[in-house]
């Protein structure tokens, strides 16, 4: 019996193994006895470890190929039992291809937890619904319907609501519409990059920690990563010099401007810096800037796109920090051809973006409601960040951390010794939620440091999200449970 097994391969061993031995069944090609070798004697032939070989007969015996009897061993089930032939179930684990389906579980699972009613959830990168401006979508939808709602019902351009597009360029200054693309969320923009620039293999380069999103869709894509620690002025310069002088990354990707989960925000000389290094060694720069309506305290800074001087950076915002989530608007700018390129892959992944959204998008903007709901957003948001930094002071003193600019998030380093995936399980006991720091490091670092949002509850839920936590890291401390023993990227609940 012929068994080829690749160890660098991420097919694991034991699927691989099950695989080889079934193609040989269905071929008719095992001897003529049916018999398979003993598992320890096939485990010292291939290499591996004994029960390696046991998970492979157990998976090829829930198909029905085979079976095991005391004194016979393990044998090849005949083509038929009965009067009815039987058929093996499609192998599905061998017919799905390697992913990043461990780390999408533990996202899900942070999504599940900020519907949960029975806990305070400081998890979401959400938006506050209790301040969603309803009566103003209300009205605007039923104008939008009336005007052209047979047009926007029927179809809508792939690359967007034009109307909305050209409102964009102007904003965006110096970019015109056809360099403008409509997403369905910001990022879905990241994906469609990705799978339009990036190779498996590649290296991409991310501020560390970052964005969970992107590190999904960079490791979904087979790329390389490797984090840039941020720091004082947003990110380490001569990091930055350094890893594009030797690395070459295919792509950089950053969130200069209250960044998640950190909140910091790039100062304008190292954006400076930052474009002299891309534009020197040819990396392109994928800038998010999702929160940037969202500045409470400190001077307004150009984007990266807005410093731009050669083409090299690529833009994704989004609509839903500020306004509604479910409505899923994002939107990208980029020279025209990778937007060609990009309107391609989303012709294939969802053929346009919710068009009535769109058109309803456009109309908060232009009646100029878009940014009176973010100056109201400011002045709450602010509130709550200063109401979340007073109570963590109070409820939690042992947290060290700095309030942020702007932006949704606190990021906050636990006691020395302690593990935050510990203070987790001891925090959904008090019932209240926030997302351990290892999830937005590219290594599995940051196992210290807790990302709390501030934004999406009120006042008074502020101070008790904050007084359970405090009661989790007591607790925590008495029991003396420190370092977890887990390695980065198991489950947490």
């Amino acid at each position: 019996m012929k068994i080829a097994i690749d160890r660098g391969a991420p097919t694991p061993l034991h699927v691989q193994i099950a695989h080889a031995i079934r193609e040989q069944i269905l071929a008719g090609a095992l001897p003529g006895d049916g018999r398979l070798p003993p598992s320890r004697k096939l485990a010292k032939a291939l290499g591996v470890n004994r029960g390696t070989v046991t998970q492979a007969y157990q998976v090829l015996w829930s198909e029905g190929l085979i079976e095991g009897r005391v004194g016979r061993g393990t044998s090849v089930l005949p083509a038929s039992a009965g009067s009815e032939t039987r058929y093996a179930p499609l192998p599905w684990e061998t017919l799905l291809t390697g992913g990043s389906e461990q780390d999408d579980r533990e996202v899900r699972e942070f999504v599940r937890l900020i519907d949960r009613d029975d806990l305070i959830s400081l998890a979401a990168g959400l938006p506050a619904p209790d301040l969603y401006p309803m009566d103003a979508l209300r009205s605007i939808t039923d104008d939008v319907l009336a005007r052209e709602g047979r047009t926007l019902l029927h179809w809508c351009p792939v690359e967007g609501y034009a109307p909305l597009r050209r409102q964009l360029a102007e904003r965006l200054a110096g970019v015109h519409p056809n360099e403008i693309l409509i997403l369905s969320g910001s990022t879905q923009g990241i994906f469609l990059l990705a799978r339009a620039l990036i190779a498996p293999g590649d290296l991409v380069a991310v501020q560390s920690p970052t964005y969970i999103g992107a590190l999904q869709v960079f490791r979904a894509a087979g790329a390389r990563i490797v984090g840039i620690p941020s720091g004082a002025e947003g990110i380490d310069s001569a990091a930055i010099e350094n890893v594009f002088a030797r690395a070459r990354p295919k792509l950089f990707y950053a969130v200069p401007t209250f960044h998640n989960p950190t909140g910091e925000t790039m100062s304008l000389e190292t954006r400076k810096r930052l474009l002299r290094a891309a534009d020197r060694h040819g990396v392109p720069v994928l800038e998010d800037d999702p929160y940037a309506m969202l500045r409470y305290d400190g001077e307004e800074l150009p984007s990266l796109k807005e410093l731009d001087a050669h083409g090299q950076v690529l833009y994704v915002s989004t609509f839903s920090k500020i306004l509604f989530p479910g409505l899923r608007i994002g939107y990208l700018a980029a020279p025209r051809p990778i937007v060609e390129r990009l309107k391609s892959g989303k012709h294939l992944q969802d053929l346009f973006t919710n068009s009535i959204g769109q058109a309803a998008v456009f109309e908060f903007a232009r009646r100029g409601l878009l940014e009176e709901h973010a100056a109201r957003m400011r002045d709450e948001y602010r509130a709550r960040r200063d109401a979340m930094a007073e109570a963590l002071r109070r409820r939690a003193p042992s947290l060290a951390f700095s309030s942020p600019e702007g932006g949704y998030f606190i990021w906050a380093k636990i006691p020395e010794g302690s593990a935050a995936r510990e203070l987790l399980r001891e925090a959904l006991r008090k019932k209240v939620s926030f997302v351990p720091g290892d999830l937005f490091s590219p290594d599995g670092r940051e196992r210290d440091r807790i990302r709390i949002n501030f934004v999406s509850h009120d006042p008074e839920t502020i101070e008790e999200g904050a007084r359970r936590l405090g009661s989790a890291l007591r607790a925590l401390r008495r029991e003396g449970r420190t370092e977890s023993r887990e390695e980065p990227g198991r489950p947490i609940v």
